[in-house]
């Protein structure tokens, strides 16, 4: 595919949200690869800049990879597609369940989908850890309601433990999600297009994928194929894709889920995943044929 064929493209990376170093990562992982496909590639951080500085460039695609915040909320989309911008990834209402973990799991309970128990807390009150204790059991897992990264997120297990974590979460969001503690491998499927990629099992040696785990370790190990057994795989496929349809998501992103004995449990739908030199989708792009230039330009094949 030559240079032209994408035009001038806009890579919109960094911005506000508590996951801007891990976007600048992506950007500057993404960057050479793009400069490859493209007849002209522009770097573009709104912390500094409007989004009308943006439009002024006249880009032919705009490249999302701001993680967290606006920048997968919805607010970002929102604002390319009223600016007549075409954009990578998920539209503004996609974008926006995802991003919200207690509305992604409604969706998912109304679909018949299977994902961990869970209640959404607001508070580290004595009330709301004996709400905890009494619906989820004494061993949990704590996140932002609208985090990623593995930021301030983690399991958690007894009342101290519990107390801690939630209080860690809240100082980032105003609502913590709070899961029961699924024992199980977790798996991840790529999504570009209608393609779903090759699922990858995670095996972290201190037993949780946190952080230092995604974007600093080398001691994660990722194996792709998963080697599930029996049909095990496929069932994890099939689920993955229903799950990232069922919140209408497009373009690409990646579908996070526990396999635990049969049973297969989803955690959420990340509709600008990390796409630093640790990250999953461009490993399994590789396993499936396609190197990182290859992969970017079909994600900008399927911008609206």
């Amino acid at each position: 595919m030559t240079a032209s064929a994408h035009g001038r493209v806009v890579l919109l990376e960094g911005g506000v949200s508590p996951e801007r170093e891990v976007s600048l990562q992506s950007g500057a992982n993404l960057a050479p690869a793009l400069a490859e496909i493209c007849a002209e590639l522009v770097r573009f951080d709104p912390q500094d800049r409007s989004l009308q500085e943006l439009a002024a460039l006249k880009p032919d695609c705009v490249f999302n990879i701001l993680h967290g915040g606006p920048g997968e909320n919805g607010e970002i989309s929102a604002a390319l597609a009223a600016l007549g911008l075409r954009a990578t990834g998920s539209g503004a209402r996609a974008s926006m369940l995802a991003m919200d973990k207690r509305l992604s799991k409604l969706v998912w309970e109304d679909e018949g989908l299977g994902t961990p128990q869970w209640l959404v807390a607001t508070d580290a009150t004595d009330a709301t850890l004996d709400s905890i204790q009494l619906d989820l059991g004494d061993a949990v897992f704590i996140k932002p309601n609208s985090g990623g990264s593995s930021i301030s997120a983690g399991p958690a297990r007894g009342r101290q433990e519990i107390a801690a974590r939630l209080a860690a979460a809240l100082a980032d969001d105003p609502e913590a999600m709070v899961e029961q503690l699924i024992e199980g491998v977790e798996v991840t499927y790529g999504i570009v297009g209608d393609r779903v990629l090759p699922g990858i099992r995670i095996e972290v040696p201190q037993g949780f994928y946190d952080y230092e785990a995604k974007y600093v370790s080398d001691d994660t190990r990722f194996i792709c194929p998963p080697e599930l057994p029996g049909d095990l795989d496929a069932r994890a496929r099939a689920a993955a894709q229903r799950a990232y349809a069922s919140l209408g998501c497009r373009g690409w992103g990646r579908v996070d889920l526990i396999v635990s004995g049969q049973d297969i449990q989803l955690l959420e739908v990340n509709t600008v995943p990390g796409m630093t030199s640790h990250s999953l989708v461009p490993l399994a792009a590789r396993k499936d044929g396609m190197e990182l230039p290859a992969l970017l330009a079909a994600i900008l094949k399927e911008a609206a």
